[in-house]
């Protein structure tokens, strides 16, 4: 892909009738009841993508009563403006994923995420590394990854804490 206006990978439950106000809604969003007509993202592989030049490189938003669930995406080379986004997510995997972003705080931001897995992400350069948002954040895993390019490896925000982190090199 080559000059992609928006994100060059995107699993997103809010459509064009009601966008995220900001990717800092972590605990401003009231979950509702689910129902029949409640939307499900699930069980998705993603492989072999190439980007150069996009808004963002991956953006994953469920919605605070259904997350998006089971995402596993490998071997991605992302060019773009912003990092990665993955929002109210569960069972979400990056592995072997370069990353190059001219936006790189944070590289990857996680809201809301549980069982999240990035193993072996590269990347050019990153001023904060990983940032980790919300009560319900856990069980993160950062593999086999350089953190030490970074200059801020993780940080904590919005009720999440270090015990969000299970590992980090």
């Amino acid at each position: 892909m080559k000059d992609i206006v928006h994100q060059s990978i995107l699993f997103g439950m809010y459509y064009v009738a009601k966008p995220p106000s900001s990717m800092e809604s972590v605990n401003n969003e009231e979950a509702i009841p689910l129902t029949d007509a409640t939307p499900q993202f699930r069980n998705f592989y993603v492989s072999n993508i190439v980007c150069n030049g996009a808004e963002s490189a991956i953006l994953i938003r469920g919605l605070p009563e259904m997350s998006i669930k089971n995402i596993h995406m490998e071997t991605l080379s992302l060019k773009t403006d912003q990092g990665v986004n993955i929002i109210d997510a569960e069972g979400i995997s990056l592995d072997n994923v370069y990353l190059e972003s001219k936006n790189t705080n944070p590289l990857i931001n996680i809201e809301n995420g549980n069982g999240i897995t990035l193993n072996h992400i590269t990347y050019g350069n990153a001023y904060l590394l990983l940032k980790v948002s919300g009560k319900k954040s856990a069980q993160i895993k950062l593999l086999n990854t350089n953190a030490s390019k970074a200059k801020t490896k993780v940080a904590f925000k919005s009720g999440a804490d270090n015990n969000s982190l299970v590992t980090i090199p």
